[in-house]
């Protein structure tokens, strides 16, 4: 049964391709995203861990994040003996909206672009067929999330998100599949208020898989993906919101006096009345006045 839904899905995925892949384009190495992090338009989000909650009715945050990547991809010939580096070096930017829809809703967008990026020269048509890009724009990522359980307060919460990414972005950059892709993944989260843990799984269909280097140098296949994850994330600034006001010592405390006076005074009162502090043996934040005649 879960084939058959694949199956279906994956054909859906693959008739929206051909409205944006043609056919030179699918011949052109490396018309791959290698990018192994892609963040996420939750505002409360960390770098992996997302809550199951919706910001709530149109409320709208947007960010961007900046990465840099040191050897992203490497190719090594072992007949040969070389190594090449198509990406040595690169510096990335991702530009991201969400905008809640009612209580358990909400429509995210991430733009991911190439600011630059180097590597080696003269890369034999088997893992380039033309030069790699400097600048680029990647693949626009789409994605909706339902909250289906949430846990605000504590206890268990789950939500649902479903993606696509656009082929918006250049095949010669490595941050451009050259087709569709499309996704779901499963939240799970147990809040105890100041602590969460957090599983996560999904599933990412290709419209069309790729090999690369070129399979007659033994490339390697870039099909569908099982995303996951597994962590935890404390929340300290909950318990710095607590305060605790108040004295337990056994001796009384003087409590500021009102209006300016002084706590104690040497000088005799008038005869008709006066008025001092008394201490304070509780734990409440005003003074109390005694009238003495």
């Amino acid at each position: 049964m879960w084939a058959a839904v694949v199956a279906r899905v994956r054909t859906a995925v693959v008739v929206c391709a051909a409205t944006f892949v043609s056919s030179s384009a699918v011949a052109q190495l490396p018309s791959i995203d290698v990018r192994t992090w892609r963040p996420s338009v939750d505002p409360t989000a960390s770098l992996v861990l997302e809550s199951p909650n919706t910001p709530g009715p149109w409320a709208f945050n947007t960010a961007a994040f900046l990465d840099w990547q040191l050897r992203p991809v490497t190719v090594t010939n072992p007949t040969a003996g070389t190594t090449v580096y198509p990406v040595n070096y690169g510096f990335g930017m991702n530009v991201l909206a969400n905008l809640g829809l009612g209580e358990h809703a909400s429509l995210g967008i991430v733009i991911p672009a190439v600011i630059y990026q180097n590597g080696s020269d003269n890369l034999p048509a088997t893992v380039a067929t033309l030069p790699v890009a400097q600048t680029a724009l990647g693949d626009i990522g789409l994605s909706a999330k339902v909250q289906i359980i949430r846990n605000a307060n504590g206890g268990p919460g789950l939500a649902a998100i479903a993606g696509m990414t656009i082929p918006t972005g250049d095949h010669t950059s490595f941050a451009g599949e050259g087709a569709i892709t499309a996704s779901m993944k499963l939240i799970f989260d147990y809040s105890f208020v100041i602590m969460h843990f957090q599983a996560s799984l999904g599933y990412m269909l290709r419209a069309e898989y790729r090999t690369w280097p070129d399979a007659t140098v033994g490339g390697y296949n870039f099909g569908d993906e099982i995303p996951w994850s597994l962590g935890f994330r404390i929340r300290p600034g909950v318990m710095a919101s607590t305060r605790v006001t108040g004295s337990s010592g056994r001796s009384p405390r003087m409590v500021g006096c009102p209006l300016g006076r002084r706590r104690r005074s040497s000088t005799p009162a008038p005869k008709r009345s006066r008025r001092r502090c008394s201490p304070s043996r509780t734990a409440s934040r005003s003074a109390t006045t005694r009238t003495r005649t």
